[in-house]
């Protein structure tokens, strides 16, 4: 499987020593590096991944520069891509509730980007979604490449794929280049260290029932995301919180009536303070 690593080495320094001991890690393997030149923000770089996956034949794993992987990790995400055919599958498994899982998978609207594979296809999928999203969702603050993926996943109802356990690792000791060095979800609940089942034999992954059990992403539910689903298909829709209609349009943006008091509420703290 080609393997694509997105790496900020030529403008956060650290990143080398990171990104040269993955690649030992991966040595052997089809491994492609996309390098930012300059500090850019998680929707420019992962767009660039996935243009380059858009022309892969195949599944593509996509990788962090900050990962380590678990051992035989080439031969093993072969084998969960065969098992699991056709899905979209998060390699760092962020979601708390998986340590009671029972089985090698989960299902859950959640994806993260340190570590995932993306069946054939699915890149130009993700990327026409992004397309068509108004840029006012995307100005936002947090739309990285995991809630796009999420939100496509959802429009689509086929929730992503999660390996129990985790088979790349987080270093948290290394500095984030978006701000997240104390985010809790950093690290997996469940990590590949822990494992005693060989993990790149078939038999583990085989799923025993017909679909994995589903799992509620506690930070971003079916609920919510089924609200937002409607608020970024209306053109009318509130172009802050996206799950009530507008009222009135201020600076080009439409806004409900929450956040418009919530917004001359802030202005109003802030002249306080000054």
């Amino acid at each position: 499987m080609k393997i694509l690593i997105a790496t900020c080495s030529e403008w956060l320094p650290e990143r080398k020593a990171t990104l040269a001991r993955l690649l030992v890690e991966l040595e052997g393997a089809d491994v492609e590096v996309l390098s930012s030149r300059r500090p850019e923000h998680a929707t420019i770089w992962a767009r660039h991944l996935w243009e380059r996956a858009e022309d892969v034949k195949g599944p593509v794993c996509c990788l962090n520069d900050d990962v380590f992987t678990c051992a035989d990790f080439a031969r093993v995400i072969d084998v969960v891509a065969d098992v699991a055919k056709g899905r979209a599958i998060s390699l760092h498994t962020s979601v708390p509730e998986a340590v009671n899982v029972k089985g090698p998978w989960l299902r859950s609207y959640w994806l993260t980007g340190p570590g995932y594979i993306l069946p054939e296809g699915r890149a130009t999928q993700l990327l026409d979604f992004w397309a068509k999203l108004p840029w006012a969702f995307m100005a936002a603050r947090g739309r990285n490449e995991d809630v796009i993926a999420i939100h496509e996943a959802y429009s689509r109802q086929e929730p992503l794929w999660s390996t129990i356990p985790a088979l790349v690792r987080h270093d948290v000791q290394t500095r984030s280049s978006l701000g997240y060095d104390n985010h809790k979800l950093r690290v997996s609940p469940v990590d590949w260290g822990a494992a005693v089942a060989n993990l790149a034999s078939p038999d583990y992954w085989r799923p025993t029932v017909d679909a994995p059990p589903f799992v509620e992403n506690t930070w971003s539910s079916t609920a919510y995301l089924e609200s937002m689903r409607r608020g970024i298909t209306n053109p009318v829709a509130c172009q802050s919180c996206w799950r009530s209609l507008g009222l009135t349009q201020r600076g080009g943006v439409i806004l409900c009536g929450t956040c418009l008091h919530d917004c001359v509420g802030m202005v109003l703290r802030n002249a306080v303070k000054t």
